[in-house]
């Protein structure tokens, strides 16, 4: 289940800016959000090959948000849930084992 509500509270206390419904703005006050109404904390870190940041911050009870942070300097919320698990990889790609 989508946090419709939190994230509403969220864009209600930061500047984002509206764009194609993702929420954007600086990076600072966002994740300090995250961390301090949320207690999310960053769980993994990539690189687009458009030069983007690539962030998942997962809670212990399962929360997570995705950020992307554009080669602007620009962070945008792209997306959140419920029941945040890691898979580890299978043996075989399409594998169901």
């Amino acid at each position: 289940m989508i946090r419709i509500i939190p994230l509403a509270l969220l864009a209600a206390a930061l500047p984002f800016t509206a764009s194609a419904q993702l929420m954007c703005g600086p990076r600072a006050p966002l994740v300090e959000t995250l961390a301090s109404q949320y207690q999310e904390r960053q769980a993994y870190l990539g690189l687009t090959k458009e030069a983007q940041v690539m962030e998942i911050w997962v809670s212990e009870i399962g929360t997570w948000t995705l950020l992307v942070t554009l080669p602007s300097g620009v962070t945008c919320l792209t997306a959140s849930g419920n029941g945040f698990d890691v898979v580890p990889p299978t043996a075989e790609p399409g594998d169901p084992s």
